[in-house]
């Protein structure tokens, strides 16, 4: 399986909004695989300047535009993209978009480019990000996906034969299972601060994730595509 097809298995195959931050710029193909796939593109603050990077149109632009350059916003404009400003300071601008999310009923979400150079900022986005209720994400960087899991939860993902994930409690996931793996797991429990499931390796093609209650986060490492 090539690496852009695998990827293409760990995002879903049709969601509601692809929201675009301003870290570390996402790599092309898997980049222009989710646009793709997204029925609307939200660029979050200075992520506008990637879009602009891969000529790839936002029906909104959503932040307190502390971040965005004024050239890439009247580019935006200029594309009939709609921009919101926000400028409330008790909020992040991955809280102000996915606020507009949440009030446009638009659940199944991927996340772009919160990784990068401020460990904080992405901390912080998945934190907030992972709170909301009801809310299915998908974490898109530039060398892995990550996909949140909340509540009573079962995933069979295609990752192919010995692929590296990991999974970890945010802060705790119970009733967890995990099988297709070298290292499986019966009923047990997830913490962040656990080694139970880092670096576990695939021995089958699809893996299969179950968790009970909690929350928890897959991790699964891409390579170059």
């Amino acid at each position: 399986m090539r690496e852009i097809d695998r990827i293409g298995e760990l995002i879903p195959r049709k969601f509601d909004a692809l929201l675009v931050a301003g870290g570390t710029r996402p790599a092309r193909n898997s980049f222009m695989l989710a646009v793709s796939r997204a029925a609307q593109v939200v660029a979050v603050d200075g992520g506008v300047q990637h879009l602009r990077h891969f000529s790839v149109f936002p029906s909104l632009v959503i932040g307190d535009l502390d971040s965005a350059r004024s050239e890439d916003l009247s580019w935006a404009r200029r594309r009939r993209a709609r921009v919101v400003l926000i400028q409330d300071q008790n909020s992040s601008d991955m809280d102000k978009a996915l606020d507009f999310c949440r009030k446009r009923n638009w659940k199944n979400i991927v996340i772009s480019a919160c990784d990068g150079s401020r460990p904080d900022h992405f901390l912080y986005a998945l934190g907030r990000s992972h709170s909301r209720s009801g809310t299915y994400l998908t974490f898109l960087f530039r060398n892995s996906v990550a996909i949140a899991l909340a509540g009573r939860k079962s995933l069979k993902l295609q990752l192919g034969r010995n692929k590296p994930l990991s999974w970890f409690g945010l802060p705790r996931a119970r009733g967890v299972a995990l099988s297709g793996v070298r290292w499986p797991l019966p009923e047990t429990e997830l913490q962040f601060d656990q080694f139970v499931s880092l670096s576990n390796q695939s021995i089958e093609d699809s893996v299969m994730f179950r968790q009970q209650s909690g929350k928890s986060l897959i991790i699964i490492p891409t390579g170059k595509v």
